[in-house]
């Protein structure tokens, strides 16, 4: 009896440590997936970052090229605003200039006048005077 219950205790220390055998290689397991599940998220946000990075410089991009595009259109319409400032001010100094010329024109056309009057008159007085 003794002998069946030296075997039974062995049976069962065996048991024991078989099965604290299996737990220690389930723990092990269950450590490396873990391990291995972490891998998996830091890589997973890491693609994720990439991702989202790309995205924002992709839009980045659009608005640099948007806001060049602005800047040009900008300076474009200050060169033109500048030439058309430029184009009206050279108009009313032409504009100016032809009315001093036309009053001139105009003064010199009534002197003309006037001195065709006279001749007129003169040449009636000699036409008189001769006859």
């Amino acid at each position: 009896m003794a002998q069946q219950e030296v075997d039974k205790m062995a049976d069962l220390k065996k048991q024991v440590d078989d099965e604290q055998a299996k737990e220690q290689s389930r723990k092990e397991e269950e450590k490396e997936k873990n391990a291995k599940i972490e891998m998996l998220r830091a890589e997973i946000a890491e693609a994720k970052k990439k991702a989202d990075e790309a995205v924002e410089l992709e839009e980045e991009t659009i608005l640099r090229q948007k806001n060049k595009e602005w800047e040009d259109l900008m300076k474009r319409k200050e060169e033109q605003d500048e030439k058309l400032m430029a184009h009206k001010t050279y108009q009313a100094k032409l504009l100016k200039q032809q009315v001093a010329a036309q009053s001139a024109i105009d003064g010199q056309l009534k002197q003309l006048e006037e001195l065709n009057q006279k001749i007129k008159e003169s040449r009636q007085q000699q036409d008189h005077a001769n006859n």
